[in-house]
Parts: C-alpha cells; structure tokens; sequence
C-alpha cells in the first residue's frame, strides 16, 4: 500500500508541477543551488546541496528540475507515514501482514486515503509543486519518526542533526524521541553520545557556507568567517526571541488559525482530541506521538509568536506541517480502529475525501501553467534602460529576478540591488557581511542618481523624489526620470503584454505578484491619465483577485485615481470586511474618508490600526482626525502616545509638534520642534518653530527662527508676515517696516500685514493718514473673524490724530466684533475706549469700562 500512495502522490504532483520559477522563495532558492551559494537565514545547505544535484538533470527548465525534488520528497514521506501507519518496514513483513496480499485490505486502504488526505492538502501539494524546503522536511520528520520506531534511536538522532541543517524546527522532535527511549528502557548515556555525535556530523553541512566558487557567487550577506556563519545559522538578522509574546489577542488569533488550517488540511483532525486522550493511555509508542504533537504544535506556536520576527497567516501555515503529519499519526490509529468494527465498504469510501480534497484544491494548486513570477521578471527586467540599476524589495519581487538573470541570463547589463542590502550590496559600495546600514545606502543611492550616465529603476514607489528627481511610473518599473522623459505609453505596452497573468493561479502568493505587478500599471495609467486604461485594468484584477486584500487595496487606490472616491471607498471598505486586521487597507480607507472631511469616520479606522499595531503614523493620523472632528481630550490622550511609539522619525514628530500647534499646546510643540532642529541637518519647519515661540510670547526667539525661515523660502508672503509681526513687537520698526512691506508685495490682498504696517507706522507716530488707508482696507477685505482686531488698530490711529468721536466708535464696534473668546484683546480695546472718555469728560464710564477690562484680564 505505501508504495500505491508514494505513486498516485508522484503522479499526482508530476501532473501539477511548476514548468518553471515559482513565487515566493523559489527563485533565490533555484539560484543558490545553481550557484552553489547561500539562502536566508539559516542557510538551508542540505536543501541547497540536493538541489544543485536536481539541476544536473538532463531535462526541462533548471527551475523545473528542482521542483521535481519537492514532488520526489512529498511522495517519499508519504510512503514513510503509510509505513508507520500500517506497520509495514523496508524489506520485511510488518503488522498487517507483509507486502503481499494487504494491498486492498480494509485497513490497507483506509490507511493510504488518510495519508492521502494529508498529502492532497492544499498545505502540502502547493509545497510538492515547487522549489521549497518544506517537503524535504516533512520526508525528513517521517524518517525520524520511523527510525524511533524501530528502536533505530542514533539513526533518529543523526537524521534529527541531518534535518537541522534543511529546517531548524525539526529539533523539536528531539523530546518525544528522548522520551521513548526513556519509556522503552533503551536510555543510556552511551546511545545518547553516539546520537548527539552524528547529529552533530551532520549538522557540519553548515560549514559548506564558507567554502564558495567565487566571491560573486549568489550568498545571503555572505558569511565570510564563523562569526558570520553563527550569526547567520541562528537567524540573528531577524530579531531576537523576547521574554513576552505578543499580545493575547494576537496569539489567540494564532491559534484559532492553527487549528482552523489542521482540519482543513486534515479533516479527521476533528477528532484530534479524542485521539490525543486515547494515545495517551495505550503504549509509550503512542505517547511518543503525543509529545511530538504539543512541540510541533502549540509550542511551535508560541515560538513563533514571540518577538520581532513572528509569522502570520499564510506564511505561517508551512511552519504547522510537522503538526499535520503528527495530527495524522496521531488520529491514524484512532480512526482505523473505529472502522475495524465497520463494514469494509466504509473504509474503501475514505478514498472519496481525498478525491474531494484534489477537485476543491485544483485551482489552487495546479501550478503546471504558472509562469508568471518568469513573465513578471522578464518583463521588469525588459523595462530597465541598458547598464541601469534596478532597485527591489520583497520576496516576491526579488527572487524571480535573480532566478531571470543569473540563471536563465536575462539582462546581464542590469544591476539588481536588493533595498533590504541582503544581496550584492557591494554594487553601491556598502559591504553585505556588516549590518544593514540604511542611510548608506540611501546617500549612494543619491550618488547614483548624480551620475549622469546612470539610469535607475525600481520595483516599488518608495519614495516621492530623490536628488531633485522624481519616480515616476513606467509601466513594469518606475523610473527616476524628469516628467517630460517618462517612458512612451506605447512601449509600455510592449512589456505588459508580456507579464499579464492570462489565468492567474489560485494560490494566494501569485495572486499577490500579479496585484503588485497590476498595480504597477494602474500607476502608470493614473500618470499618463489613460483612464480608459485605469478602469479596464481594475475591471481584470477585480475580476480574477477576488477578496484578497492586497486587490482590494489596489483597487482602492485605482478607484480613486480615476475620480471614483465612492467606489473607492467601498472598495476598501470590504476588503476591510474581509479582513478586518489589514492594517494597511484600513489605513488608505482612513485616507480617503479623511480627504472627504469624514473626521469620525477616518479616526475610526486609525484607531484600529493604532491600538492593534501601535506605530507612530498610525497614532498621529488618529490624534490629527479626532482633532479635527472636536474631541480635543481624545486628541491629546493620541497625541500623547506618538512619541513613545515604534516608528517615531523626525518626519513624524514635525508632525506632532504641528497638531499640538493646532491645540495650542505650544510648549509641547517648541520642545519637539527644537529636537528635530537637534537631529536633523536638513530641518525645515522653521515657520511651525518661529510661531510656536510667538505663541509663548517669545518674540525675539521667533523673530531669529523667521529670518532663517525667511531664507529658506523668500517667496512666502506669510513669512515675510509673520516676521514683521515679530520685529514690530521687538521694536526693530525698520525691518519690520521692511517686511511688512515685501509681504505686501508677494501678496498684494493680504490685509494682516496691511494691519501690521497701520499698527507700525501708528507706533512711530508718522505718516498717520497712510496708516488709516491702511487699516481702512484691511477692514475692507477681512473676514469678520478678524474685522475686530483691525477697528481697533483703526481706533488707535484715530486718537492719536485727535479724532475723538470717530476713535471712540470704532474701539465700541472693536468691542463687539472681537471673538469673545479672545478675553486679552476685548480687555485691550476697553481699556482704549475707556482713555477716549475719560479725554472727553466721562470719568464715570471711563471707570466702569477699566473695571471690564480688568475683568476680563482676570478670565481663565
């Protein structure tokens, strides 16, 4: 029988097998293995090794030849657990009877559908498909298991080693073997030595890293000595394990998901916990079993839920195949022995669920016509302008172009550098076996683009412009071009029609690179304002990405480029439904309901984002909305938070020190403002920083930070306000005269610094009738906001020109159109109004209106 199920999996698998590169880590593990170099962390050398062997075959696609060693160790392990399940051993007789005759027994057949439901999962059959570590894991798990077993316990422990150098998690069957050799009575110190030897024989597999043909060879930051190796075996780059795991609900999640994607990938997992009670009670064997489930389960699954470096969602899923197979070891037993006591046609109708599982699982997994990580790498690569460098992140997008390039030898000319500096940082001069320097990067980045012979491209729109150059789309990749120079739509053309995925896979990472590449274009057609074009583009990838929530994004943004907010935020809004964690959807949905002034409704959606992923952006977006929307205590509770948060830049803090220029809380504002001006060279909010200093009352301050503001931006007319403002209120009337003046002539309609000049040229005591002009049209121009401040500068000029009546009416209207909130300026002009009658006789009401002033001096 094990041999029947190891058939119809090979089958099975050949028949759906990738022709070629496949998406996420298949191209950068293809090209290691071709080039004999080194995969991330922690290298896989075992994997990397048999894979280099795969690429010898004399046919097919190099890619293809090492997919063909996932679908041959898929269906390895699943005649190993047919074997532990029926009890069969290599070369003798087992419990059901030797190899003859028990091939159509009962229990024979409903052994192999167990074995075969596992392996017909989506969970396993999209890992037997392409080039990935995760099927030599699971043949490498069943041989442990089989190994301890048949007492074979050193044999167990070397595989164990042997494993460790494809994927680490194996060690943790190490326990449940130690406790079966304990149970049996086969624990001694010297079978223990001899097993930890030869694991450690095998685990010398690492030291290959070192030794490389050339010192351009394909490596992972390069491990040059033992440190580098250490570091790079123990997956240090990825973060540390912290004493806490993350949140509860976050790990809740976790494991309802765990279980969720057990029953899914294994139906009869549903009856796990009456297996796992049962196979405690019987024989250590059993229990052994046991033990091995809680490791690769839930403990598994706390370990990947503890610091930086935890998994989610689907790229955690291959973590739990280990689990699987152990749920299937585990439940084997108590189902075969539920259908003992049944009619024998019930255990040949097990057959029929992993038939069910094949037709359910089809779409997701037949990867036979999937091309589309080769086509999307070829035409990115077609896109870069000869000898140019092409910038990348992300898995996705990276690895099928090194596949492209250094294996197949597409565009040799182009220099591909990975953001992340992983790979063949040396092309900018940044050595990769030292940490990731970032602001290295970016100032030879900025060299590049100073070279005038250079031309670079990028994947991803990481940033708006750099040297003065804008990065702008160009159909498969962007471009740091001038606008006049961006790439013909109709050559454009050319290279979409070569990555346009005809009938994308189901799998869920294809579909996520053919949205990335899609969106690519939608930017390209938003530029070019082709919104024919745009709309045609989100009518496919609506039509074919379904719920996934990197489409809907996408299609959010699109949406909104080509004038349809509503859609747009519909859009968004279910794929928000779909998924209500998606931290980034909710974020753009916040974007736009903010644009359309919908304050609430956007803090509704910062605020989820906010308190489950707790970055800085996310609680200044939130802070920003509640502000605007009036609720000025949850406001400052956001605001508050920002500072302390992850991702707290210079960029972010300007703008926190902003919203709390909005609140007035302008000490809070100055304090960050004169730390970013601290840390950054290139600081430019000295306009935020002058007012916050005017603001607390510290003119001289303000007015040193508006003359430097003044330099940086000679053409703002509120600047040139602002300063004169500040100059007057020093007493430095010639600049601020000055000023005053040049803001006029920027703005020739701006009636504060017409009321400024009247309150200037009032103070020296000349040309007053110039002054009264002044003020006179301001008046005529203000808002009412406002009016009130300017009758009362209106009603100074007037007094000191003897003009009693009519200073005494415009200080009463100065009193009345004053923002009553303003307590300080109303105490002002009563104290003016009170002057004028007590200049013409009225000492009474002269009295009452100092007694006011002084009242609403003394207001809070």
């Amino acid at each position: 029988m094990h041999f029947a199920v190891g058939g119809v999996l090979l089958l099975l698998y050949l028949l759906t097998l990738c022709p070629t590169v496949y998406v996420g880590d298949s191209g950068e593990l293809v090209t290691a293995a071709f080039e004999l170099g080194v995969a991330h962390p922690p290298g896989y050398p075992l994997y990397v090794l048999l894979a280099r062997l795969a690429t010898l075959l004399p046919f097919g696609e190099i890619a293809f030849r090492v997919n063909l060693l996932s679908a041959l160790a898929s269906a390895a392990s699943g005649v190993v657990l047919t074997m532990i399940l029926t009890g069969a051993r290599f070369g003798g007789s087992g419990r059901t009877g030797g190899r003859g005759g028990s091939l159509l027994s009962p229990r024979s057949i409903a052994a192999g559908a167990l074995v075969l439901t596992l392996f017909v999962s989506s969970l396993v059959w999209l890992e037997s498909v392409k080039a990935e570590v995760y099927t030599l894991h699971a043949l490498l798990i069943a041989l442990v298991l089989y190994a301890a077993d048949r007492r074979r316990y050193v044999l167990s422990l070397f595989l164990i080693g042997l494993g460790a150098a494809n994927h680490q998690t194996i060690v943790l069957l190490a326990p449940g073997v130690l406790y079966l050799m304990h149970a049996r009575g086969d624990l001694n110190a010297s079978r223990v030595v001899r097993g930890v030897l030869f694991a450690l024989v095998a685990l010398s597999l690492y030291f290959v890293m070192l030794v490389r043909p050339g010192d351009d060879v394909f490596a992972w930051r390069k491990p040059h000595d033992l440190s580098g190796l250490v570091e790079h075996v123990l997956r240090t780059q990825y973060g540390e394990l912290s004493t806490l795991p993350r949140s509860g609900s976050l790990v809740l999640q976790q494991a309802v998901y765990f279980v969720v994607l057990l029953v899914k990938s294994f139906p009869p997992a549903l009856l796990l916990p009456w297996a796992l009670v049962s196979a405690w009670r019987k024989a250590e064997r059993a229990r052994s079993l046991v033990i091995h489930f809680a490791f690769t389960g839930p403990v598994l699954l706390v370990l990947l839920n503890h610091g930086t470096g935890a998994l989610d969602g689907a790229v955690a899923s291959v973590y739990y195949i280990p689990a699987a197979i152990l749920a299937l070891l585990t439940t084997g037993p108590f189902v075969l022995d539920l259908l003992k006591s049944r009619p024998p046609a019930l255990s040949y109708a097990a057959l029929a669920l992993p038939a069910c599982l094949v037709a359910l699982g089809w779409n997701t997994c037949n990867a036979r016509g999937v091309t589309l990580a080769r086509e999307v790498a070829a035409a990115t690569l077609a896109a870069v302008p000869q000898d140019g460098y092409l910038l990348t992140e992300g898995d996705n997008n990276t690895f099928p172009l090194f596949y492209a390039q250094r294996v197949l030898g597409a565009r040799p000319d182009v220099t591909i550098v990975d953001r992340d500096l992983n790979f063949f940082g040396s092309a900018l001069g940044i050595p990769v076996d030292s940490p990731m320097r970032f602001d290295e990067r970016d100032r030879a980045l900025s060299g590049l683009l100073l070279r005038p012979d250079t031309q670079v491209a990028s994947v991803n729109k990481f940033t708006e412009e750099m040297e003065g150059l804008p990065l702008l789309s160009a159909g498969p990749v962007y471009r740091f071009v001038p606008a006049p120079e961006l790439i013909a739509p109709a050559r454009a053309a050319f290279y979409h029609e070569s990555g346009r995925p005809s009938q994308p896979s189901g799998d869920y990472f294809v579909r996520r690179l053919a949205i990335n590449y899609a969106s690519r274009w939608l930017d390209h057609y938003a530029l070019t304002e082709d919104v024919s074009a745009l709309r045609e583009e989100s009518n496919r990838l609506a039509a074919w990405a379904g719920n996934v929530r990197e489409a809907m994004l996408v299609l959010g943004r699109s949406r909104a480029a080509s004038g349809d907010t509503t859609a747009a935020i519909r859009t968004l809004r279910e794929g928000v439904l779909h998924d209500p964690g998606y931290g980034q959807g909710r974020r753009e949905l916040g974007g736009l309901l903010y644009a359309r002034r919908d304050f609430l409704g956007a803090a509704e959606q910062y605020r989820f984002v906010a308190e489950s992923e707790g970055l800085a952006g996310d609680w200044l977006n939130l802070a920003n909305a509640l502000r605007l929307s009036g609720r000025r205590d949850e406001a400052i509770d956001a605001y508050s938070r920002v500072e302390k948060a992850p991702g707290a830049d210079l960029e972010i803090l300007t703008g926190l020190a902003r919203g709390y220029g909005a609140l007035q809380l302008d000490s809070e504002g100055v304090r960050l403002l004169e730390e970013v001006r601290r840390r950054s060279a290139s600081f430019s909010a000295y306009e935020e920083l002058a007012d916050g200093y005017d603001r607390l009352g510290d003119p001289a301050r303000a007015l040193e930070t508006y003359r430097v503001a003044r330099t940086n931006e000679p053409r703002n007319a509120d600047i040139a306000y602002k300063g004169g403002v500040a100059a007057l209120r020093t007493g430095d009337y010639v600049y601020a005269e000055s000023e005053l003046r040049r803001s006029l002539t920027l703005e020739s309609e701006g009636y504060g610094a017409m009321n400024a000049l009247a309150y200037l040229l009032y103070q020296k005591g000349e040309n007053l009738g110039d002054a009264l002009q002044w003020v006179d049209l301001a008046i005529d121009m203000a808002d009412s906001t406002v009016v009130g401040y300017y009758y009362d500068t209106r009603g100074a000029i007037l007094r000191k020109m003897g003009r009693r009546a009519q200073a005494e009416a415009a200080f009463r209207v100065a009193i009345e159109r004053t923002p009553e909130n303003d307590t300080a300026a109303r105490a002002e002009s009563h104290a003016n109004l009170a002057e004028v009658c007590e200049a013409t006789g009225r000492v009474e009401e002269a009295r009452r209106l100092r007694a006011q002033a002084d009242s609403l001096r003394n207001l809070p």
